[in-house]
């Protein structure tokens, strides 16, 4: 790990936790403070920031059952 990286990212930003998504269940998300310095301009979203992208719009918009979604009417 370069010492740029090393400095920006500390132990301490990995262990400190800003959001836990959903609050329980499966599949939860564990958002800390470096997953959070990656919306920085000129960062890369992660892998965690992804999956809670995700999950949020599958939250907010649901996809419709195999019911829902049929047109014989």
């Amino acid at each position: 790990m370069s010492a740029l990286v090393h400095s920006y990212f500390s132990l301490s930003d990995v262990t400190f936790r800003i959001l836990v998504y959903p609050p329980s269940g499966a599949g939860v998300v564990h958002v800390n403070k470096g997953d959070l310095r990656r919306l920085d301009k000129d960062e890369f979203l992660n892998d965690t920031l992804i999956e809670l992208g995700f999950k949020c719009v599958r939250a907010f918009h649901p996809l419709p059952s195999a019911d829902e979604g049929s047109d014989s009417g």
